[in-house]
Formats: C-alpha cells, structure tokens, sequence
C-alpha cells in the first residue's frame, strides 16, 4: 500500500491518463498500456496530498536503492 503512494502521480496533483485501456468492450477485458495507445500526463490536475519535492526525493531514493549497495572492494550487491 506505502510503495504505491509512493509511487503513484495523483497523490502530487497530477495525472497520467490511459495507464491501461479496454481490449474487448464485450467482456470488458482491460490490459496495461506498454505504449500501444498514447499517455497523456497533466500537471496540477487537482490538490496535492504529497508535496512535489518530497515526491521527488522519495523517487531519487528509490532508484539509489534499486541501483544497489557498493561495498569496499568496487562490487555491487545486489
């Protein structure tokens, strides 16, 4: 639930429209979008909850922790 607050735009006002669209109106059968359909990102849709720039920092430290740990000897743990 944290990681996806984390992660979401909504929560700093803005919105990514078309994250996943429907294949089948019949069945109503949706799928992720991986740029078949055109996103369309919209700054300060609305109020934020979470301030931008904290957002952003949270965004730096994620990537730093997926990048993995250096230890002395030059390695990356993973």
């Amino acid at each position: 639930m944290l990681s996806t607050i984390l992660k979401n735009e909504k929560y700093i006002g803005d919105a990514l429209l078309q994250k996943s669209y429907t294949i089948d109106f019949l069945t109503k059968k949706r799928i992720r979008n991986q740029g078949i359909m055109p996103q369309y990102y919209i700054k300060d849709d609305h109020e934020a909850i979470i301030p931008k720039d904290l957002f952003r920092r949270v965004q730096e430290e994620r990537k730093r922790r997926r990048t993995g740990i250096k230890v002395p000897c030059g390695k990356t743990r993973h």
